[in-house]
């Protein structure tokens, strides 16, 4: 939760639908069903199209694609058709390893072909500043697509570049030529649920802290809403969202609400939510948290 990528196209000679600037963002945003399963939704952002997004399942081997939808905004052109931040993969990955992915309109093999030196020439970016740009144990991972292209693939031959603990770092395909510019790293993320009611968190000075609560719409599996109370001057809200859940046979139209701030001093900040019936306006609960910014 929180972790997020920022991918510049850095190709001479490449495709101008992509958008002026040639930017793709991609954000672990929220926890939600999918399937009967957990999955975390990543939200990608083009510089040309509607957003995205992709509902990934992460197991102990493994990372699934469960879903994807496309968020519409006023005025956006048509989407791209790749998501470089995809880590559609098989754990562990060692030299020569190669595994099959059947999805509707053809088949993906994928073969790891080796570790290399890869170095980022315009410097790679953190909440921490800027970040060594030269990686030593990039796996280079070559995806063949077979049949019809699936609508998250670009094109039938590509090559990603995976780092243990920072992810895709560089994703090479025809006219594309995508590297990394900027991420977070785990420890500029606190995440908070439910299960920290009435705890103590901590936190670095201009990190990212993120509150998910579970909740849903009037009428569903799960009614109740979350409304923010009180947050401190330690902390500055930066976004609020509700994202629903892939199928409602997993939460029959519920989701979870994410609420997002910067730590922008240092202090103690006291987080307040309450917990409402969407029916009824009864107050049905309340969570709260302590964040210690230092």
């Amino acid at each position: 939760m929180g972790a997020r990528w920022i991918y510049r196209n850095t190709a001479s000679d490449w495709n101008p639908q992509i958008g002026a600037s040639g930017l793709v963002e991609s954000e672990i945003v929220a926890e939600v069903q999918g399937n009967d399963k957990v999955c975390y939704i990543l939200h990608t952002r083009y510089s040309n199209g509607p957003d995205e997004h992709i509902f990934l399942h992460r197991m102990a081997n493994q990372v699934t694609v469960e879903g994807s939808r496309t968020v519409i905004s006023e005025g956006a052109q048509s989407s791209l058709t790749i998501h470089p931040s995809l880590t559609y993969l098989q754990f562990p990955l060692f030299d020569g390893k190669v595994w099959t992915v059947p999805l509707s309109g053809g088949l993906i093999d994928v073969e790891v072909l080796h570790q290399e030196v890869i170095a980022i020439e315009n410097g790679i970016t953190s909440l921490l500043g800027m970040q060594p740009a030269i990686f030593t144990n990039a796996w280079r991972v070559h995806y063949h697509l077979i049949g019809d292209a699936p609508a998250f693939f670009g094109g039938p031959v590509q090559f990603l570049w995976f780092v243990p603990g920072v992810g895709m770092i560089k994703h090479v395909l025809n006219s594309v030529d995508y590297e990394l510019v900027e991420y977070r790293e785990r420890s500029e993320v606190l995440v908070l649920t439910e299960d920290d009611d009435r705890g103590t968190e901590k936190i670095a000075e201009g990190g990212i802290v993120t509150v998910q609560l579970r909740g849903g719409a009037p009428g569903k599996a799960i009614s109740g809403g979350w409304t923010l109370d009180s947050y401190g001057e330690e902390l500055k809200l930066i976004k609020t969202a509700f994202y629903d859940d892939l199928a409602d046979v997993a939460g029959n139209g519920s989701g979870t609400y994410v609420f997002t701030f910067r730590a922008t001093q240092a202090g103690t900040a006291d987080l307040e939510f309450t917990r409402f019936n969407q029916d009824n306006g009864i107050v049905e609960g309340d969570f709260d948290v302590r964040v210690i910014v230092e």
